[in-house]
This record gives C-alpha cells, structure tokens and sequence, in this order.
C-alpha cells in the first residue's frame, strides 16, 4: 500500500487572506511582518521562501510537505527549510497517520451502512405484497404499527450517519495538556507529537514542564490569553527564550530554576515578556 502523502497548512492565511475562490490572482503582505519578532528572526532565504509558500497556500488547501518541489514551485535558488518554519509556527504540518486511519474507518462505516442498507431493502422486498396484493394468510397492518416502523429505520438512518463524526473523533490522539485561549471555554490541546516537534526544535528545554507553566500563567492571566491563531507563535516564543537562557547565561537562569509557576508569572508580568 502506498503510503499517504504528509502535508502542512498556514494557520493564519484565513485570518489575514480574505478571499473567496482558492486561486486568487494576487494576496496581501501585510506590514505587520516587520514587528514579528519570529519572522524577523527567520534567515533571508526563509522569508522569501515563506512569502512565496503563503501565495502557494492561497491555491491549495494543503500543500505537500516536499522541499525539492516546491522550491522548483516558487524557482527558490536555495533549499526551502520546511522544519524551521514548522518550528516558529508559520506553517502546520498535517499528520498523515491521522488521516490513513479516518479515511480507513471512513471506507469501514461506507462498508457497512450499505450492507445494511442492502439487507433491508431485501427485507422490505421479501415483505412486499406482489402486485400491490396482500399474501394469502397476511394481517393488514395497522396504522399505528407502520409509523412505529418508520420511526425504527430513521432513528437506524440516524446513527449509521455519526459513524464518520466518531471515527474521527476516535482517531484523534489523547492530549498531554490543553491550553486555555482568549475565547471563553476554548484551548488548544497539545499532543506527545507536538512536543516531539518541539523537543528536536529546542533540545535543552524541558519541553512538558514549559507546557506545564504556561498553563498556570495563562490560568492566572486570562486578559493575556492568545487565540487560537496566536497560540503556536506564543508557545515557540516561551521555548525559544528558554532555550536562550540554557546553562552559561549567569545567575538569572539558577535563579529561576528554583521558581514556582507562579513565581515565574509574576516575574514575566513585570518584565512584560509575555
């Protein structure tokens, strides 16, 4: 079996792309850029690769995760670095495996709802008088008894079509943590590959303990709470400032090494770092 193709999306491209038809003949660059610390952050050859990536994003739903190509797509002199973009939270790479296993249980669900739905369309015929005449020996059915089974096969119709809505949902990984967003009773659920990512992009930070001191500062700060477009850059920004101040960086880093969370918050709301 082929293996599925791996992909990756631009988070914010609807949020500052609004367009109606997927081939847009031109997108908007906004000036923001220019106070975006983690693109400002990114080498030359990355931003440009990464303007040209958001006009190829304009056209396609989901972009596949292949360097030779899409350098040969946007004529990039130099390799495209999808893994730092992924890494700084430009782009978001789709997982493959989750979508192997919907599009299986989907084939699954197909499968089975049209078994049955061919076994009782036998039924039905079985049961049919021929030639709109009753079977000798048959007991004319009451009114009441027909509405009875007509409410049996649409309550039946009913729950075959969730089959899709929970297979997916049951393919989903369990989280790690969740987030609180901006939005009243929203978060952002962190899963073990995010923090895999994660790990390989800053490999000395403890990446599930950082998680879990964000969500104590973003518990006890919910004006300051990101949305859900927001949340990727905050996190790689909390990583990558940890990463910065790994061993060698004086004794602000001791220090902060024996904080409690919500020591840290008060310290980061008075250096106005987040």
């Amino acid at each position: 079996m082929k293996p599925p193709r791996r992909t990756f999306t631009v988070p914010s491209l609807e949020r500052y792309q609004h367009y109606r038809d997927r081939k847009p003949p031109w997108i908007k660059l906004h000036a923001d850029v220019l106070e975006d610390y983690e693109f400002g952050a990114l080498p030359d050859a990355s931003k440009a690769h990464l303007m040209q990536i958001w006009i190829v994003a304009s056209r396609m739903e989901r972009v596949p995760w292949d360097p030779d190509w899409l350098g040969s797509r946007i004529n990039a002199t130099e390799p495209v670095d999808l893994d730092l973009l992924a890494a700084q939270g430009f782009i978001q790479p789709c997982s493959a495996t989750m979508e192997q296993d919907a599009s299986k249980m989907l084939a699954k669900c197909s499968t089975a709802m049209e078994q049955d739905a061919s076994e009782l369309l036998a039924e039905c015929s079985s049961r049919a008088p021929a030639r709109g005449r009753p079977r000798p020996g048959a007991r004319p059915r009451a009114r009441g008894e027909t509405e009875t089974e007509k409410e049996k096969e649409t309550e039946k119709v009913k729950v075959k079509d969730v089959c899709t809505e929970l297979a997916a949902r049951d393919s989903a990984p369990a989280p790690f943590i969740e987030l609180p967003l901006a939005r009243k009773g929203e978060s952002a659920a962190i899963t073990d590959a995010h923090i895999a990512e994660w790990s390989d992009a800053y490999p000395g930070v403890d990446v599930r303990q950082q998680l879990r001191h964000m969500r104590q500062w973003l518990q006890h700060s919910p004006t300051r709470r990101k949305t859900a477009n927001g949340i990727g850059r905050f996190i790689t920004a909390w990583l990558s400032r940890e990463q910065n101040r790994g061993p060698g960086s004086g004794t602000r880093v001791r220090a902060s090494a024996r904080e409690t969370p919500t020591e840290r918050m008060a310290r980061l709301m008075e250096e106005d770092e987040i």
